[in-house]
């Protein structure tokens, strides 16, 4: 399986790039030979056995459209594989009774309601939703659950271009899982902060931002053994 990982300025890392490396040792538990890719300006010194997809990170053009340039960038590289799996550097994946990579979604993007703006990734994702709608999806489902999002670079590539010059923040996942027409999975969303609120049949757990002491702890306690792609510097 080749994992790509999408990483901006490692000092905006509010846990030390532990999140980063959490993750990896929970691909490492199911799959020491597994290629990991990451794009961005940088990675945390502790790792090797890496492939890195040198990126810039430009201020001007916001978080969601750098992030599209990395992904982007990703994908033109030719020493890139065509199928890869997005990851989060927060992402912790673990093997369930029922175990395959389809991609989750976690319902229909919502539409737009006055009453409740919402933050910006919220408004992101309806303005999503409504682009979607523009291409012809008349009720396009939400694949921002925070899970692993399996794709083709080849189909990718020309989705990611009308995404980078959009004028809105528009969503890579959701657009992608409509416009390719993937399926997949009902799945809650996989963003929280309690490990003992992971339900037993997911294989998935997103960290919140802040990540609090009781994770930690289980963090420290599950995942104790290094990753494959750990170094002496680690």
């Amino acid at each position: 399986m080749n994992y790509l990982y999408l990483l901006g300025p490692l000092s905006l890392s509010p846990w030390q790039n532990n999140e980063i490396r959490y993750s990896l040792r929970s691909v490492g538990a199911l799959d020491r030979r597994a290629r990991i890719f990451i794009a961005g300006p940088e990675v945390p010194d502790f790792l090797s056995a890496i492939t890195h997809i040198p990126v810039e990170i430009k201020p001007v053009f916001g978080k969601y459209k750098n992030m599209q340039r990395q992904l982007k960038e990703a994908c033109e590289a030719a020493h890139v594989p065509e199928d890869l799996l997005l990851m989060n550097d927060d992402f912790l994946i673990r093997k369930t009774p029922v175990w395959d990579w389809s991609p989750t979604y976690t319902g229909m993007i919502p539409k737009h309601d006055p009453r409740k703006p919402g933050n910006r990734w919220r408004r992101s994702l309806v303005a999503t939703g409504v682009w979607l709608q523009g291409q012809g999806i008349e009720e396009p489902r939400c694949y921002e659950g925070h899970t692993p999002m399996p794709f083709e670079k080849t189909k990718a590539l020309p989705i990611l271009r009308r995404l980078i010059v959009n004028e809105k923040d528009l969503q890579f996942r959701s657009a992608y899982g409509n416009l390719v027409d993937v399926g997949g999975k009902l799945h809650p969303n996989a963003k929280r902060s309690d490990p003992e609120k992971w339900p037993e049949d997911s294989p998935f757990w997103s960290l919140k931002s802040n990540v609090n002491e009781k994770a930690k702890t289980f963090l420290a306690t599950w995942l104790a053994k290094p990753s494959p792609w750990e170094n002496q510097n680690g």
